[in-house]
């Protein structure tokens, strides 16, 4: 007895086009955030201790 392998090609293709999109927008959010300009950036200033001593 044979059996013949169906493959539901629409729902395959479906699912791919999904992932690809998914792929795109996951990897346009960093690349936005990448492309900022750096004048628009927050500058990093360290917090400094408070001192419980009270010396500097």
């Amino acid at each position: 007895m044979t059996v013949g392998m169906i493959l539901p090609w629409p729902i395959i293709g479906a699912v791919i086009g999904i992932c690809l999109l998914l792929a795109v927008a996951a990897s346009l959010i960093p690349a936005r955030a990448a492309l900022r300009p750096a004048d628009r950036a927050l500058p990093f200033t360290p917090r400094r201790r408070r001192d419980p001593h009270g010396s500097v």
